[in-house]
């Protein structure tokens, strides 16, 4: 029934033949993650756990205001949508060519499908409520000043961490957002990974099992994804033991000419 926690609505909206608005489950296991969430929760719907409260905390606008949201991957999108929903007029810019963020990327992962799905239903939404998006635009002080809003919700997304050791600069150094944008040209090549978090064991998978590279990979700490919730990190950790040779308690000393050079701190 884990649909029905994305969206408590999703049988009336069946109902109602409104099934492109029903929020999707992204199947991350967070509602039934107790081993480390200390109340009911969901990655997709935050009203979840809150079904009393929310009508105090997020009440209709007083006022209609102007909101420019910067920044079209899901949390922007998010933002967007909710002011929208509260009755606000929003302006949403984002650089690239189109939205979605870092979730374009579950786009060429076959088992993140379910992650592409919520980000079509956000993108789609965004399209139904017709809030204004302008893409390939690059938020600056004179275009903000034109648009003139009353509130900015800046909503900028993550970039990846880069290790401070020799060798970071090198040619042949990407991070994973980079590595998914030359997919075709890694194919078959031997890559190494430093990193073993969701991100590094989920695109080591991919890479294995999807192009065909060899791969390796250095995780400083004991134990592998970490952060991920119970189920999907059993399911990830399977992948990984079949399709990557993994090294934990190793920390990266430096990247050479030769490759990746690591230290057993165990």
């Amino acid at each position: 029934a884990r649909g029905t926690i994305a969206d408590c609505e999703l049988v009336n909206k069946s109902a109602a033949d409104k099934e492109d608005e029903i929020i999707p489950c992204i199947r991350c296991f967070h509602c039934l993650d107790y081993r480390r969430a200390s109340t009911f929760g969901c990655s997709v719907n935050p009203t979840v756990g809150r079904e009393l409260r929310y009508p105090r905390l997020i009440a209709p606008a007083y006022a209609e205001k102007k909101l420019l949201v910067i920044g079209g991957g899901p949390a922007g999108m998010k933002a967007a949508l909710s002011a929208r929903e509260r009755g606000h007029k929003v302006v949403l810019l984002e650089q690239a060519e189109r939205l979605g963020g870092k979730l374009i990327y579950s786009e060429k992962v076959p088992f993140k499908k379910d992650l592409a799905r919520f980000m079509n239903y956000q993108i789609h939404m965004i399209e139904k409520n017709k809030i204004e998006v302008r893409l390939s635009t690059k938020a600056n002080p004179e275009l903000i000043k034109t648009i003139n809003p009353d509130v900015i919700i800046a909503a900028l997304g993550a970039d990846a961490c880069v290790p401070l050791m020799e060798g970071t600069d090198r040619e042949n150094v990407l991070t994973a957002e980079q590595a998914y944008n030359r997919a075709d040209e890694l194919a078959g090549k031997k890559l190494a990974i430093i990193g073993g978090g969701e991100v590094g064991c989920e695109t080591g998978v991919y890479f294995a099992m999807e192009k065909g590279c060899s791969v390796s990979l250095a995780e400083m700490s004991s134990a592998l994804s970490t952060e991920s919730c119970g189920i999907p990190r059993f399911a990830l950790l399977e992948k990984v033991n079949e399709y990557i040779d993994a090294h934990t308690d190793a920390l990266c000393t430096r990247i050479t000419e030769e490759g990746l050079e690591y230290k057993d701190i165990a």
